[in-house]
């Protein structure tokens, strides 16, 4: 069995996992994200500055050059010549020039030389020629610029200007990238700038040769639609970002070239550390969430085995309830509670088992009140059957033969249960002892028992049983078995029905039914002082009658209804025509189709049902 500590474990440590994953998942990812968008931007920012240096130096150039424009004039030739000298020597450094010549349109091809600040007049004419640079040009640009010479740092810069008298020259000079450009750069960044043959002018590394790849790559960039951008490029395994952009007043381009591997080792290490902070947080949190579950769980345990002792018998066990107010302190209290209870439930359940166990006996010494089988005789049958309401009824029935006659008693105390039965058990304990004198008091010639006497012997038992509080219907009859002559005497109780055929009982079967009312007086236990003589009924072959209690009329269906005195008659005959003189069957029937009625009802009815059924049989011979 798992516990539920580890099960409380599990569930914190793996949703604790799943939300640190999920945040290192998305976070990682940002920071890849973000530190590439970063990379790109800050190459890209990196190359546009160095292209603002790169034009802000070639303004510069062009400023001091139109300056200088003003004093050239072709009036004062050796005057103007030292001005103009001592205006580029001071401006030289400055502006990282080298040499400094002035030359004056020929014709619309050619120009011829001016004046020649420079170290070697020669060459300077020369680079003029292998430019290609003509008045003509100049006519259309203002400002143009060469390529770096492989022996040379410097790039060719050509500026027209205007002298003090309005007439147009062409300013040449050498000029030489500002090296603070390309210094303290990141290690892994690299910088270059490219004229638009894709030769290399300068650079953090110098201006080195180009291999294959990376003129590919230059070419590819100067073809570009776009004057900047960035983009990723390969050469061989290595991998780099490349940031490029088009100056705008010299004919070239500045590159810039990061190494992924470098520029997202800051990235990776950054996922690193939020990885291994990750599972020290996670660490942590099983730590922290093993003592809180410990702490938690401690509690839960205690009560766990606190209920394995209940389950074992032991209910005096006891929980502490007194720690923290949270659920499982209430838990706890409940589980007193609980136990408590079971307890005063055991010990009740125990006074119930004993109770039922009394009733039990008291039901089996009742049922020692009821004849144990039937009456049988050549001139009559007699069966009776009893459904009680509880363990202990409050109905009875008893028959004797006395002599030549059949005395049957159908009794019946108010309401049900243990005080009915003490009261039945009174009625039962007189009729024996009162049937045990008459027998042996009265001769077995006798002709008609003393039922007055029997009845007042009942009613002393069952007024001093039940005093004021319960009373008791009960009908006597005593039936003469040579004759069929029935006498009977009613304490309240219901009226006996004799059920003899009739030619008008197919139409109305109430017809064949023979009420027997006469010899009534009160219920027994209301101090009976006068009886009235009993009432005759002389029975015949094919009679069947019925002594029943009052709850086969008063007991209800699951609808309310009771059964009808019509229905019942109805009933008593239709079982009377189908099984002739057999009292059991006849009996057993009508109750049957009574538990029919009453449907889910009869496992509980609401009150004790007796039925006592005898039939005179077709052959019976009375004199």
């Amino acid at each position: 069995m798992i516990s539920i500590r580890l099960k409380i474990l599990a569930l914190l440590v793996a949703a604790l996992a799943i939300s640190l994953l999920s945040y290192l998942f998305v976070g990682t990812s940002l920071i890849v994200k973000d530190k590439t968008s970063y990379i790109y931007d800050y190459n890209l920012a990196q190359v546009k500055a160095a292209g603002d240096q790169i034009d802000s130096q070639l303004e510069r150039l062009r400023s001091t050059f139109l300056l200088m424009g003003n004093l050239v004039n072709p009036a004062l030739p050796k005057s103007n010549a030292d001005a103009v000298q001592r205006f580029f020597k001071r401006h030289q450094n400055a502006l990282s020039i080298a040499g400094f010549a002035i030359f004056r349109p020929l014709n619309s091809e050619h120009f011829k030389p001016d004046s020649n600040f420079s170290d070697d007049a020669s060459a300077r004419q020369a680079g003029l020629e292998a430019l290609g640079w003509s008045p003509l040009y100049f006519e259309k640009n203002e400002f143009a610029t060469g390529s770096l010479t492989p022996d040379s740092k410097t790039i060719p810069v050509g500026l027209r200007l205007v002298d003090a008298a309005g007439k147009p020259f062409l300013a040449v000079s050498r000029i030489e990238l500002n090296r603070k450009v390309f210094e303290k750069r990141e290690s892994n960044f690299k910088l270059m700038v490219v004229n638009s043959r894709g030769q290399p002018l300068a650079g953090t590394e110098g201006s080195p040769a180009l291999d294959p790849e990376s003129v590919t790559l230059v070419n590819t960039l100067l073809s570009s639609e776009f004057s900047s951008g960035a983009r990723d490029w390969s050469r061989g395994s290595e991998e780099f970002i490349v940031a490029y952009e088009k100056l705008a007043k010299l004919d070239a381009m500045v590159i810039g070239l990061i190494s992924k591997e470098e520029s997202f080792h800051a990235a990776r290490a950054l996922v690193q550390r939020s990885i291994a902070l990750g599972i020290s947080i996670l660490l942590m949190s099983i730590a922290l969430t093993y003592v809180f579950a410990r702490g938690l769980t401690r509690r839960l345990s205690e009560m766990w085995h606190a209920t394995q002792r209940v389950a074992l018998g032991d209910f005096s066990v006891r929980v502490d309830a007194t720690r923290g107010k949270d659920e499982i302190s209430g838990l706890a209290l409940s589980f007193n509670k609980m136990s408590e209870r079971i307890k005063e439930l055991m010990a009740e359940t125990a006074e119930k088992v004993r109770m039922e166990k009394e009733l039990e006996t008291a039901q089996a010494v009742q049922n020692r009140f009821f004849p144990e089988k039937g009456f049988s005789h050549p001139n009559i049958r007699l069966a009776g059957k009893a459904i009680a309401a509880t363990e202990c009824a409050g109905d009875w029935w008893q028959y004797v033969k006395i002599g030549k006659h059949l005395l049957v008693a159908e009794g019946d105390v108010t309401g049900h249960g243990v005080s009915s039965a003490l009261v039945t058990a009174a009625a039962y304990g007189a009729f024996s002892i009162s049937v045990g004198d008459i027998v042996e008091n009265e001769s077995q010639t006798i002709h008609t028992p003393p039922m007055d006497k029997l009845l007042k012997n009942l009613d002393r038992a069952v007024r001093a049983a039940g005093g004021e509080h319960a009373s008791m219907t009960m009908v006597l009859s005593s039936i003469d078995l040579e004759t069929g002559m029935m006498k009977t005497l009613n304490a309240a109780h219901r009226a006996i029905y004799v059920y003899r055929k009739s030619p008008d009982a197919a139409s109305n079967p109430t017809k064949s039914f023979k009420v027997i009312t006469d010899g009534r007086l009160p219920s027994l236990g209301c101090q009976i002082s006068d009886l009235p003589p009993p009432g005759e009924f002389q029975l015949v072959p094919g009679d069947v009658v019925f002594w029943y209690t009052d709850g086969l009329v008063e007991c209800r269906n699951p609808t309310g209804e009771c059964l009808d005195r019509k229905t019942l008659m109805a009933t008593m005959a239709n079982v009377a025509e189908q099984n002739g003189s057999d009292a059991d069957r006849i009996c057993d029937a009508v109750l049957a189709e009574f538990v029919r009625f009453l449907a889910e009802n009869a496992k509980n009815p609401d009150d004790d049902t007796t039925l006592v059924v005898a039939t005179i049989p077709m052959d019976a011979k009375f004199t």
